[in-house]
């Protein structure tokens, strides 16, 4: 089988992680989420503590941290968000150089491209309504703590993807794929994205 590269974007509650893990179960290939943060801390030789807050976010203009700390790989005199994006960026094209793999946000679409990867982008979108829903079943919150989530979430994405990516995030046009999970469902979503990828 050849490499196979896909990027998945999503709103905040939407399922998109999911949809990943099935193409992962279904396509027998690695799934790469909170483990990108794992490993760009590993790769820059810092705490993944210290950088957990700074993943998928943009660094505030008037209020961030510079980072100092880590080894010749991590880049200092820069805010630490800053630092965190070259570390994933890196991480992201060297799991991409040593096979296929499904990728979940940090703007892995455009450091793939970047990177000369041939990779399928998806974004996975859904209703307030029905995001809320899904957040209240897995986080155990209320209705308003789980519309505060996915609202702060989005923002935070947007702003990430926006900076890093000069595209616009969450909207059709800037993304292969795009689907609406309070539409279909996770597995015909995921279902799509494995035809798509047959015939590429």
């Amino acid at each position: 089988m050849s490499t196979r590269l896909v990027s998945i974007g999503r709103q905040f509650g939407s399922g998109g992680h999911k949809v990943g893990q099935l193409l992962s179960s279904e396509l027998k290939i690695p799934y790469y989420d909170n483990e990108l943060l794992l490993l760009a801390a590993s790769r820059g030789d810092l705490e993944t503590d210290e950088l957990v807050r700074y993943d998928e976010h943009k660094h505030n203009d008037y209020l961030y941290t510079i980072n100092f700390k880590g080894n010749s790989l991590a880049k200092k005199g820069i805010p630490t968000a800053e630092t965190l994006f070259h570390l994933q960026s890196e991480t992201i094209k060297k799991l991409a150089e040593d096979g296929s793999g499904v990728f979940i946000g940090r703007c892995s679409d455009f450091v793939l491209r970047e990177g000369g990867y041939k990779v399928l982008s998806v974004f996975v979108a859904a209703s307030m309504e029905y995001r809320v829903k899904r957040i209240m079943a897995e986080n155990g919150v209320g209705p308003s703590a789980a519309l505060l989530s996915a609202r702060k979430k989005d923002k935070a994405r947007k702003a990430y993807y926006e900076k890093h990516t000069g595209a616009l995030w969450g909207v059709p046009e800037s993304y292969d794929l795009y689907f609406d999970s309070s539409k279909l469902e996770l597995d015909e979503i995921a279902g799509q994205i494995i035809r798509a990828m047959d015939k590429a």
